[in-house]
């Protein structure tokens, strides 16, 4: 669907009606024949933009999916983060999912659970580092789905108080998943409505996230390496021209508000339209929305930082070097020592 007709669409059943949102929000009935119908026209559409598109908060999507069924639909988790994912090393090759306004960013391979605290965990791959803040999350969702794009998919979904994504897991391993998903069950919530109503609406516009230390800002020199000290802002075409090669080694540092996620790798496969950039790996799926991006500079030899209307979204460097093998070695023993925890899905 071209842009004009997104925009009319958009005019027609999200923007010129805060009170259409409003009653899609506390209705989740209309808002799943929303999603239908939205997604029908546009197979290609991720949560992030439908969400957008409705002007609802995007963990609305996955209340408005709750059922009584385990085996199908979505069903509300304690917000138990440390609980949930402790098993992660034994699932097998996992999605995560980052999002910020240029897009949504999805690590793919074996993953580890290391450095958790009471605010804060780690995620750790040959392919991934990842920093969350955990303390920021409060709405968790078990959900299970299928649809003509992606098939069956079983994924953990976890939002602010506020509605939006910090993390979502897929997790592909039938056999796995049936192993995890006992303790996804134990840790039901008794909460099953249909609805999710943002802290905000609920506390007359406070945001209680905004009292939760993030990761924008002070930390970036500490995560990424890169120099911030900035040129000229460069043209989108000769950027994603020159930062983006197939076939070349890349280091790929991902910030949204609650996480941080670095990738290294070799992208395989480059391919673009109008509005998107969209990146495939053996260990990297991501959909870059140019229009997310405000302005990109140039970060030290090899590198290019992307911002949005505020803060650092991306930095993609191509002089780089795996993983230090220390880590590697790291990696491999936990997923080692973990029944299955390497082996191919089934």
């Amino acid at each position: 669907m071209n842009n004009s007709n997104m925009e009319t669409n958009s005019q027609s059943i999200g923007s010129n009606s805060e009170e259409k949102n409003q009653l899609l929000m506390h209705d989740p009935d209309a808002l799943h024949e929303a999603i239908v119908a939205l997604t029908s026209a546009n197979p290609h559409m991720h949560p992030p933009q439908i969400a957008l598109h409705l002007g609802v908060p995007e963990a609305s999507l996955a209340a408005c999916a709750i059922s009584g069924e385990p085996q199908s639909g979505a069903m509300r988790l304690k917000p138990k983060v440390n609980e949930i994912l402790s098993t992660i090393n034994g699932w097998g090759s996992v999605l995560c999912v980052f999002a910020n306004e240029g897009g949504v960013f999805m690590p793919l391979g074996n993953v580890v659970l290391t450095d958790v605290t009471d605010t804060h965990l780690a995620l750790k791959g040959e392919h991934l580092t990842a920093q969350i803040a955990s303390q920021a999350i409060s709405d968790v969702y078990l959900v299970i789905q299928q649809d003509k794009m992606h098939g069956n998919t079983r994924s953990l979904q976890f939002f602010d108080e506020n509605g939006a994504m910090v993390l979502k897991v897929f997790i592909f391993h039938k056999v796995k998943f049936r192993e995890a998903q006992k303790i996804f069950l134990a840790l039901r919530s008794e909460d099953q409505r249909r609805t999710f109503i943002p802290f905000a609406t609920q506390n007359q516009g406070e945001c209680a996230s905004n009292h939760i230390d993030s990761f924008r800002g002070g930390s970036v020199e500490a995560v990424s390496g890169f120099d911030k000290s900035h040129t000229a802002e460069l043209s989108r075409d000769e950027t994603v021209d020159d930062a983006f090669k197939e076939g070349e080694n890349a280091v790929v540092n991902w910030h949204s508000q609650f996480a941080h996620a670095r990738w290294n790798g070799s992208f395989d496969k480059l391919t673009s339209d109008e509005n998107m950039l969209h990146i495939h790996s053996k260990t990297l799926r991501a959909h870059l929305r140019f229009n997310g991006f405000q302005y990109w500079v140039k970060a030290g030899q090899q590198g290019y930082q992307a911002f949005g209307k505020r803060d650092l979204l991306l930095e993609v460097s191509t002089n780089t070097t795996p993983l230090e093998a220390t880590q590697k070695r790291e990696v491999k023993n936990q997923l080692s020592n973990s029944q299955g925890g390497i082996e191919n899905e089934e």
